[in-house]
């Protein structure tokens, strides 16, 4: 994971969101590595990963929070955060095209949204030109608005 969060570019004072957080492992390791970051909110679909994730990190961590939600209606503001992570996601949403209109409407202009999938029986998204990697073995876009 520590591969796909360089490509975000992470600043001091981003606002993050992790859409499909689990149980918070990449919100503590951002946290760790970019120290200086307003915030990072990690969503999931599923209550009990959500209550996971609070028990294990948002006593410790006083810019991680955790909410649930659905991908494909994203319970924020437009423009609210500064980097997008959406990591082995969108092929268990139910509307990814839905999804991915919502990352784009919650980042903020000039924004980072890193959408990563590993399934390559599963086309999400196409391009003339798919993006590859050092690794070989997913792919990643990488988009700015």
């Amino acid at each position: 994971m520590e591969y796909y969060i360089a490509k975000l570019t992470i600043q001091d004072n981003d606002q993050l969101l992790d859409v499909d957080c689990n149980t918070g492992d990449t919100e503590k390791l951002i946290v760790d590595q970019y120290p200086k970051i307003h915030s990072i909110i990690g969503l999931d679909y599923e209550e009990q990963r959500i209550n996971r994730a609070k028990q294990r990190w948002e006593q410790d961590e006083k810019k991680v929070a955790f909410v649930q939600g659905d991908a494909a209606d994203l319970p924020f503001e437009d423009n609210r955060f500064d980097k997008v992570i959406c990591a082995e996601t969108l092929e268990w949403v139910k509307e990814p095209l839905r999804a991915i209109q919502e990352i784009r409407r919650v980042l903020k202009p000039n924004g980072i949204a890193l959408i990563q999938h590993t399934g390559w029986d599963q086309t999400v998204y196409t391009t003339k030109r798919p993006p590859k990697n050092e690794r070989g073995h997913s792919s990643i876009c990488r988009c700015r608005y």
